[in-house]
């Protein structure tokens, strides 16, 4: 399983990726996550079964909010990628209570292309 963790000091936030083609290891993280999230056992039970998935903001040991993605290394693509981190990007700054407005435009696309470009480095989608 590829796991990895990129930080955004700045934003005071961490996006935690998971990839793997192992659907138990899929199963595993999703469950982990859910756990920490406080999801109903009955939500957990079901398991993963998409592609990928984008889950609610966590707050981490050191302060930092952190956004959890996984993706099924079977199904992966850049087009999933930014998919997945547009869900974050809208998690991250409805979190710190930006809204999405002409005024606010453009910190969303900015930290949504930080975040598809770290993920896609790091999954060797593009070149580094």
């Amino acid at each position: 399983m590829i796991d990895f963790t990129g930080s955004f000091p700045s934003w005071n936030i961490q996006v935690r990726v998971r990839c793997t083609k192992n659907k138990k290891k899929l199963k595993l993280a999703d469950k982990e996550v859910l756990r920490q999230l406080g999801a109903p056992k009955s939500y957990i039970k079901k398991g993963f079964t998409c592609a990928a998935r984008s889950y609610n903001i966590l707050i981490n040991k050191q302060g930092y909010a952190v956004a959890n993605i996984i993706f099924d290394k079977n199904q992966l693509g850049i087009n999933m990628v930014a998919h997945e981190a547009m869900h974050a990007t809208f998690r991250i700054l409805e979190r710190a209570n930006v809204v999405f407005c002409d005024e606010s435009e453009e910190a969303f696309a900015y930290l949504h292309g930080a975040i598809v470009e770290m993920i896609c480095k790091e999954l060797k989608l593009i070149k580094k």
